[in-house]
């Protein structure tokens, strides 16, 4: 387990991608070695960045590249020693003071964080920790109420557009006027704030419409698209979801404060409503086909616990030939990874079979549980906080800061217990099980509620290593050379040892070591 430099960034638009905000939030080298000699730490590799993703609208713990750090944490790839960088708070969290409070807490409770901009670092072991959040509650606030003032304008203001779309009033060139929030496609372009069609994408778009008609797989799809309009980024799953956008026929939505409102012709169709609906059949055909086999059940991807050691992205399931298969999702044609591996789910599964792990053996003793009592002082702390929070915000009575603070620092421990409690819970009832399940559904259950993480690398064409790692402390590895089990358990000899292998750095230098081969053997 290294301490790390761990790098957040984060941008709220698209259209901030084509600006500065990244590089800004970026260190400097001679800030880096300060903060690596200051906090004895070391960069990692990698700088995890959430682009056109809203603080306002998103919570941490759903944006795809913090909730990365937040499995890493939770696995134990990164201490709780290592520092995780913030430019400024608000790239953390832009929402209500109570809710963004209690997230700088929880992640306080798992990693010291540092602030660029206040040179300050958080420490769950700092002795002045209190004086921090208190001014960090100002910080907070203060960047909640301008994403709050902008939403508010720019709510108001899609909603008068959208009442000149209902009204007919167009733009000086005849047009559709442009709403500011609305997620347009690739193929629209937005002229003197009105909604034009750009004529070569569009083509490109109706190409690929004509193509998943005739049949054609996403994976060809991709291929056809790199070869002849290689500056088109369209994603796996963007294509996999073309079918259900309705933007093709001129049809446009937006969600307003909570409520959806379509609007009819406000895009120029680029496809008729017939090919529309032929491509809705021969896609919908399609998915029905690829999930038969496990009725849509993926055993050992979708609950953020699989990832591959080569790049780290989550693994993902899919489906080719009727054949399931487990595969590294950095293996899309825009974003290779260098060593992708590959895993028949039937290979997996047989293995655990094979190996006739006693699951009972994985699951601690029950105990009870402490949920209820718990939940009663979370929802009297809350309670607590929302007076004060009301309090403060009619009177400005500055004593109220520290007691706020306080209260916010309880509600993270007292929700970092439930979580455990939990947990604990949820390993208990995996002990139904004496043996494999047999169904996918309770297999994935299973999996899900006993496992802290599973990590995947191809070794060589058709040989792959799968570690799982237990909540309570078991861990295996599982060698299978096209699909015949070689060899399992520890790969260092001890916990402690395959514990540090969490690290896929250092994994990959014991790889170098080749102490792999050792083990084989």
């Amino acid at each position: 387990m290294s301490n790390y430099l761990i790098q957040y960034t984060r941008i709220s638009s698209h259209s901030q991608r084509l600006g500065t905000g990244l590089q800004g939030q970026a260190l400097s080298q001679e800030e880096m070695n300060h903060l690596c000699s200051t906090y004895n730490v070391i960069p990692y590799h990698e700088t995890f960045c959430d682009s056109a993703v809203s603080a306002f609208k998103v919570s941490a713990k759903d944006r795809p590249a913090f909730s990365r750090i937040l499995a890493n944490l939770e696995s134990g790839a990164f201490s709780p020693s290592s520092v995780l960088v913030l430019a400024n708070l608000d790239r953390l969290s832009r929402q209500d003071i109570h809710t963004a409070c209690t997230t700088l807490l929880s992640v306080i409770q798992q990693v010291r964080v540092y602030i660029v901009q206040e040179r300050r670092l958080f420490s769950k072991d700092d002795p002045d920790l209190m004086m921090g959040l208190m001014m960090a509650l100002a910080t907070l606030q203060r960047g909640h109420d301008e994403s709050l003032a902008k939403s508010t304008r720019t709510n108001k203001s899609n909603l008068v557009r959208i009442q000149n779309h209902k009204d007919g009033i167009k733009g000086k060139n005849g047009n559709s006027l442009s709403i500011t929030s609305g997620k347009y496609p690739m193929w629209v372009k937005l002229v003197d704030g009105e909604v034009t069609i750009d004529p070569a994408k569009a083509d490109i778009a109706r190409e690929v419409v004509r193509l998943m008609i005739e049949g054609k797989s996403i994976s060809q799809v991709q291929h056809w698209l790199v070869a002849n309009h290689p500056s088109i980024k369209w994603g796996e799953m963007s294509l996999r979801r073309l079918h259900t956008r309705k933007t093709l026929i001129g049809e446009f939505s937006i969600t307003i404060n909570g409520e959806k409102h379509v609007l009819h012709n406000h895009i120029e169709p680029i496809i008729s409503e017939a090919e529309y609906y032929r491509l809705v059949a021969v896609r919908s055909e399609h998915t029905a086909t690829r999930m038969k086999k496990w009725d849509n059940v993926s055993i050992f991807t979708g609950y953020k616990k699989s990832y591959c050691r080569s790049c780290g992205s989550p693994m993902t399931t899919v489906i080719d030939k009727n054949k399931e298969s487990v595969r590294c999702r950095g293996g899309s044609i825009y974003d290779k990874c260098p060593n992708l591996v590959c895993i028949k789910t039937d290979y997996l599964v047989a293995a655990l079979r094979e190996l006739n792990f006693s699951f009972k053996s994985l699951v601690p003793e029950p105990s009870t549980s402490l949920l209820p009592m718990l939940e009663v002082k979370l929802k009297e702390c809350g309670d607590a906080v929302a007076t004060m929070e009301k309090d403060y915000m009619e009177h400005q009575h500055s004593f109220l800061l520290p007691l706020m603070a306080k209260k916010h620092e309880e509600i993270a421990a007292l929700e970092a217990q439930i979580e455990e409690d939990k947990v604990k819970q949820s390993n208990h009832m995996g002990s139904i099980f004496d043996t494999l399940p047999e169904t996918p559904e309770e297999l994935r259950e299973l999996l899900m509620n006993l496992t802290q993480s599973m990590k995947f690398y191809k070794v060589k064409r058709g040989n792959t290593l799968t570690t799982i790692y237990f909540k309570n402390g078991f861990i295996t590895s599982i060698y299978l050379a096209y699909g015949k089990v070689v060899q399992a358990g520890l790969l260092t000899g001890s916990n402690e040892g395959d514990i540090e292998l969490l690290d896929d750095v250092k994994f990959k230098q014991w790889i170098e070591e080749g102490r792999l081969d050792d083990w084989i053997r």
